[in-house]
């Protein structure tokens, strides 16, 4: 995984991506959690390697399973934002919930805006599911009450 960060900022050597994630996944084939999650950053960034979303949660998944705080959070993100997988947010909860029990700080504020965005979904008249991105919910609202008018 060091040698992977190496390349990744340039220090010591210069610096490739392409490399990077080489030796992220040598890394990970080690069972090294840090590198999982490094290689779902790339794969969710295309840094390195073709953009995949779905690989992206892959590797969250593996190094989340292995008790990495970071790659809970970036799960969490993930389900919370249906990138990679199916938008789901109780399992965007229950993965930040699990990164909060590590005292993860961006998890305890999407727990927050997620038990917000739950209770304005219990209470929304169309009953429309709702995605922690409110910004971009609000957007297709607006959309949908001007295309009715």
């Amino acid at each position: 995984n060091m040698l992977g960060t190496c390349y990744r900022w340039g220090r010591g050597t210069d610096q490739d991506d392409i490399k990077a994630v080489e030796w992220y996944i040598k890394s990970s084939e080690q069972e090294n959690s840090i590198a999982m999650n490094s290689l779902g950053v790339r794969y969710k960034n295309g840094q390195g390697c073709d953009q995949n979303s779905t690989k992206a949660v892959e590797w969250y998944e593996k190094s989340a399973n292995l008790g990495h705080s970071n790659a809970m959070h970036n799960l969490g993100n993930c389900y919370k934002n249906g990138q990679g997988i199916t938008e789901d947010l109780n399992q965007a909860r229950e993965w930040y919930t699990k990164a909060v029990a590590q005292d993860h700080a961006r998890a305890k504020v999407q727990i927050l805006k997620c038990k917000r965005l739950h209770e304005e979904y219990k209470k929304s008249e169309e009953g429309k599911k709702l995605s922690c991105n409110k910004r971009k919910n609000k957007q297709k609202h607006n959309k949908t009450k001007r295309t009715k008018t």
